[in-house]
């Protein structure tokens, strides 16, 4: 008899997928609990046994986790049978391109040992996907890394924005001019401002350091 409910240590069990990993799969929002019981238990049914399939499936053929929630939510009304094809058509897609890149090996293997007289110099490039790898990935990672300390410093900023513009308000100081340009100006410098302190401090507090860096070195950027 099938069980109906597995709690989050039977689901981690099943699959192999650590629990902290399945706490991290509902915190991003991909994998959430069919139900959850008294002293917060969390109990999943066969439709997060499927949907945990079809992520580590995407897992698998290199999808991050971003781009699969990104994929749930825009294909949310399609059905399993929709997402598995989905999963089979870039599969096979992705076997056909290495049965290219195989066949290649084998011609250029072969142009090797018959000294040269098998393939054409542009038969070497044939089938093989063009990377942009120009970019000096030193020096974008030290600018990421070295991004934080002037968000700080750029937050600051922002703060003396905000607290001379409002002393300048609250003493009716008006150094911009009349006083209603002077005021619209100083309200324009607080908003500015504001924006400034709010983004550089998301960036700075809520944004670690190693997800920038894994943002700006993808492998390669392909060129077509």
């Amino acid at each position: 008899m099938t069980k109906k409910f597995y709690t989050v240590g039977e689901m981690a069990e099943l699959s192999g997928v650590s629990v902290k990993t399945l706490y991290h799969y509902q915190k991003i929002g991909i994998l959430s609990p069919h139900r959850t019981g008294p002293n917060n238990y969390r109990y999943y049914s066969d439709l997060e046994i499927n949907r945990l399939q079809e992520i580590l499936i995407y897992r698998n053929m290199g999808f991050k986790l971003e781009t699969i929630k990104t994929l749930f939510d825009a294909h949310s009304t399609d059905s399993r049978v929709d997402i598995l094809n989905n999963q089979l058509a870039y599969a096979q897609k992705e076997v056909q391109h290495y049965e290219h890149i195989i066949d290649l090996l084998h011609r250029s293997i072969e142009d090797e040992l018959k000294g040269h007289t098998v393939m054409e110099k542009k038969e070497k490039f044939e089938n093989l996907e063009k990377y942009d790898d120009s970019i000096p990935r030193t020096l974008t990672n030290l600018t990421v890394i070295m991004s934080k300390p002037y968000l700080i410093l750029f937050m600051l900023f922002g703060i003396m924005m905000i607290y001379f513009n409002g002393a300048y308000l609250i003493n009716g100081d008006y150094i911009w001019g009349p006083p209603f340009e002077s005021i619209l100006i100083n309200v324009l410098f607080i908003l500015l401002g504001i924006v400034t302190v709010f983004t550089s401090a998301k960036i700075v507090f809520f944004t670690k350091t190693k997800d920038m860096l894994r943002d700006v070195n993808e492998p390669y950027r392909k060129t077509k």
